[in-house]
């Protein structure tokens, strides 16, 4: 599945590559750097990461951690500068604009308490009009739906590795729409695909097959509900907070963003 994904992503940064280079790059739970090293292969950019360790929970990490990653990519040795924290409740430590990209995938499904914060600060830290791509489950996809009628609830299971080792809340096109165009965002591209790998089991493998034959056909009300979500935006609306309906509760509780 993620070879899947990372050759998508590769596609569409291809696609909007700028001529000046390198290019500064931040890539948001990077961990573990698979994809940080397709991009090191792909272009000549000044990547930098963010991570969270295993095992943790959303309060315990007391400030953010800086450590760096090597990487093998070919005959040479590049090392990555990694930043540990937790995008839920820590700003990242960059200045405003100091990033032309921002990549945020397969991240989204693990939060559990505050995405906007991660959106607020991405938007902040990247420079006008760059870029934002972002991936993740379609949680409105035909094969979730195919799974609740044939039973099965929820295909991820509970892990001893931390609360962000496993998918939190499933979200769907509108709500991740108004979630990052509410944190000051413009989309460009919002594309649907299947890229999802299939199950081991029978049942949820027979449905997710026939999901994704079905969403195949090019109709608008099927093509959006293939399982997986690539979007791309540009920062070129004023930095602000959002919080959409239905994602958030008790919104005075959230601490402000400044």
């Amino acid at each position: 599945m993620y070879r899947l994904i990372h050759d998508s992503a590769l596609t569409f940064l291809q696609a909007w590559e700028r001529t000046q280079s390198p290019l500064r790059v931040l890539e948001i739970g990077a961990e573990p750097y698979v994809f940080t090293a397709r991009l090191l292969e792909t272009f000549d950019w000044d990547v930098h990461c963010v991570s969270v360790p295993p095992y943790i929970w959303p309060g315990e990490m007391p400030s953010p951690q800086y450590v760096c990653v090597d990487l093998q990519i070919h005959e040479r040795k590049r090392r990555v500068p990694v930043t540990l924290l937790n995008v839920e409740r820590d700003s990242l430590p960059y200045a405003d604009g100091y990033f032309d990209a921002a990549l945020c995938m397969d991240v989204v499904q693990y939060l559990g308490y505050h995405p906007t914060r991660m959106f607020y600060e991405l938007r902040r830290v990247l420079r006008p009009d760059g870029l934002l791509l972002l991936t993740m489950p379609n949680g409105l996809s035909l094969r979730r739906l195919l799974w609740l009628i044939g039973g099965i609830v929820d295909a991820d299971p509970f892990t001893a590795r931390g609360v962000y080792a496993r998918r939190q809340r499933s979200i769907a096109p509108q709500e991740i729409d108004a979630l990052i165009s509410g944190c000051g965002f413009r989309i460009k591209r919002f594309e649907f695909l299947n890229l999802a790998s299939l199950p081991d089991s029978l049942l949820p493998r027979l449905l997710a097959i026939a999901a994704r034959v079905i969403t195949s056909v090019a109709l608008p009300p099927l093509y959006r509900r293939r399982d997986y979500i690539v979007l791309l935006a540009t920062a070129s609306r004023p930095l602000q907070a959002a919080y959409p309906d239905g994602m958030y509760h008790q919104v005075r509780l959230y601490p402000p963003l400044t």
